[in-house]
């Protein structure tokens, strides 16, 4: 009994410190988590954000038939996706910038290296756009996305 008692009691003394180093740790966790918040916001300024909603988009010159049209003509299938029956829709999400230039290329949804390389060459070489988008009545940077769909004949 006297040796249970004494274990008993170093087991409370344990218990005690550990209590205190928990919580610590959650402070400056905490600490350290809303600095991170602070400095990614200060890095990110307003005027440099990209906007999915818009009051008016950016405009392709002569118009988005325009921009499917100049995409149709200046894809060429890979000649590995021909040789393998590859088809399918790339989806392909770019910025318009202030200025309408073409810019931060990425793949939503692809359909297989060589397609989706294909894709990301074509708007790669898309001339600047006419219009940029505007918000509020300034010019931003918007998201534009856009299908690319290969099909063989």
């Amino acid at each position: 009994m006297i040796t249970k008692l004494k274990s008993n009691r170093k087991a409370k003394l344990k218990a005690l410190l550990v209590i205190p180093v928990i919580g610590l740790a959650l402070i400056l966790f905490s600490f350290s988590r809303n600095k991170q918040t602070v400095s990614s916001a200060e890095i990110i300024a307003p005027q440099d954000s990209i906007y999915t909603k818009v009051d008016k988009m950016p405009k392709f010159k002569d118009g988005d038939i325009a921009l499917r049209k100049f995409v149709a003509t200046n894809v060429k299938y890979p000649k590995v996706a021909i040789k393998n029956k590859i088809e399918g829709t790339v989806y392909v999400k770019f910025v318009v910038d202030k200025t309408g230039k073409v810019g931060k290329i990425e793949i939503q949804k692809g359909v297989s290296k060589e397609l989706d390389k294909e894709a990301k060459r074509v708007i790669r070489s898309l001339p600047n756009f006419e219009k940029p988008g505007y918000k509020n009545g300034k010019t931003v940077n918007v998201w534009f996305s856009m299908p690319i769909t290969f099909r063989l004949k």
